[in-house]
C-alpha cells in the first residue's frame, strides 16, 4: 500500500510508496483523488494541486510519516567514482559508436576538473555547462563535480534571453561547451570549448581536496537546476551534496538497477530526469546508452531501444504512446514522468515489465 501525504519539513507534501510494485497511472490518479479524504485538511489538498503554503495551525493537524533513515551524505564525485573502483573496464557510456569506460570517463575527467580549478571552479561556484546529448556532456558533469563546483545544465538550443537569465540568476562565471553550439550561447560567461582540451595533459589521478580553493562538504551546492517555467518565470533549483546518497540507492532499487543494465539517457540536459538517468546508472555501474537529439519519439526511438537492448527507460506517457512494444523485448523497466498520465496506456506495457509512475499532482503544481 502507499502512504497518506507525508510533510516534507517546509510545508510541501510528497508521498512514499511501501508497495514493492509501482502503481500504474490510472492507480496513480486515483490514489491521488483518495489522498484528498474528509480528514485531511483543505490546504493540504490544495497544495497538492497548486504550490502554496501551509499555516502552522494546518501544518500541525498533519500526521507525521518518516521513510527510511537518511544515509550518511555522499559527495556527488565519490558516488560516480565509486563505479569506477567497482569495474573500471565495463563501458560507462554508448554514443553511436563512441564507447568509454569507467577508467576513460574517471581519467579524463579529472584532467578536465584540474583545467576548470585553474580558471577558478570549486565549492560555492557554478559551471554552466551547454552542450548537447553527448559524452561531453557526461565528461563535462564529472569534472564540475570533481572540481568541488555546482553544474548548471543549458539548452544551446533555448532562446538567449532565457540562457542570459539563468547565467545572471545562477551566478556562473565558467562555462564548458563545445565547438557545434558556441555561437548559439550568449557572451555572458568565459566559455572553454572541449574540442580545445583533447590534448590536456594534466594529472588523471583522482582530485584532492587540496587542489580545491576551499574543502569540498555536503553542505556544497552539487547542481542547479531550472524549472520549466510553463506557469511563469523559470526558477533555479540548488541542490546539495546531502541527500544525494538517498537519491541513488532508491531509484537504484525502484527502477532494478545492475551493472548489466542498459539505460537510454533521452531527456533533455536540463530536465531533472536527465539527472536521474545518468546517477542511478552511474551508482549501479550500469551502461549509459545516449540517444542522439534527434530521436525523441515513435519508430526511431523505438528501433534504438532495440538495437541496443535498452533495459531501462524514462519518458512521458506521450513518448511512450508513440511506440509499441514489439520486438522491444529487453527493456525490463520503464519509468514515466513529467505530464499527467492517461486513464492507462501502459496496459500492452506491463506485461513481465516494472512500469513506475513519478508524476503526481504536487509535480503540477510546481512546474
Amino acid at each position: 500500500m502507499n502512504a497518506p501525504a507525508t510533510p516534507l519539513g517546509d510545508g510541501s507534501v510528497g508521498s512514499r510508496s511501501t508497495d514493492p510494485f509501482p502503481l500504474s497511472c490510472g492507480q496513480a490518479e486515483s490514489w491521488t483523488e483518495q489522498r484528498r479524504a474528509p480528514e485531511m485538511p483543505s490546504a493540504v489538498a490544495h497544495y497538492v494541486e497548486v504550490k502554496g503554503e501551509l499555516e502552522p495551525a494546518e501544518r500541525a493537524d498533519l500526521p507525521t510519516y518518516a521513510g527510511a533513515p537518511a544515509l550518511p551524505a555522499v559527495l556527488l564525485f565519490d558516488l560516480l567514482t565509486a563505479a569506477v573502483a567497482q569495474n573500471p573496464d565495463a563501458t560507462a557510456i554508448v554514443f553511436g559508436s563512441r564507447h568509454l569506460t569507467y577508467r576513460e570517463l574517471d581519467e579524463r575527467s579529472n584532467r578536465l576538473a584540474r583545467v576548470l580549478i585553474a580558471l577558478g571552479a570549486g565549492p560555492d561556484t557554478v559551471v554552466a555547462v551547454g552542450i548537447p546529448q553527448s559524452p561531453e556532456l557526461v565528461l563535462a558533469i564529472w569534472a564540475t563535480a570533481k572540481s568541488g563546483a555546482a553544474f548548471l545544465p543549458l539548452d544551446p538550443n533555448h532562446p538567449p534571453e532565457r540562457i542570459i537569465r539563468m547565467l545572471d540568476d545562477s551566478g556562473a562565471a565558467i562555462g564548458l561547451t563545445v565547438t557545434s553550439v558556441r555561437a548559439k550561447l550568449p557572451d555572458a560567461v568565459d566559455w572553454s570549448t572541449l574540442d580545445d582540451l583533447d590534448d590536456i595533459t594534466r594529472d588523471p589521478q583522482p582530485v584532492t581536496d587540496a587542489e580545491r580553493a576551499t574543502p569540498l562538504r555536503p553542505q556544497h551546492p552539487a547542481y542547479l537546476i531550472y524549472t520549466s517555467g510553463s506557469t511563469g518565470t523559470p526558477e533555479g533549483v540548488v541542490v546539495t551534496h546531502t541527500g544525494i546518497a538517498d537519491l541513488a540507492t532508491e531509484t537504484r532499487a525502484r527502477f532494478r538497477l545492475t551493472p548489466t543494465s542498459r539505460v537510454l539517457a533521452a531527456a533533455s540536459p536540463t530536465f531533472d530526469v536527465s539527472i536521474l538517468e545518468w546517477l542511478s546508472t552511474a551508482a549501479a555501474g550500469a551502461t549509459l546508452f545516449l540517444a542522439p537529439p534527434s530521436i525523441v519519439a515513435g519508430t526511431e526511438l523505438a528501433e534504438l531501444i532495440a538495437t541496443e537492448d535498452i533495459t531501462h527507460l524514462a519518458v512521458t506517457p506521450t513518448v511512450l504512446a508513440s511506440m509499441h512494444p514489439d520486438r522491444i523485448d529487453a527493456l525490463d523497466t520503464i519509468v514515466l514522468g513529467s505530464e499527467t498520465c492517461p486513464a492507462d496506456p501502459t496496459a500492452q506495457w506491463t506485461p513481465g515489465r516494472a512500469v513506475v509512475n513519478t508524476y503526481s499532482s504536487a509535480k503540477r503544481g510546481r512546474s
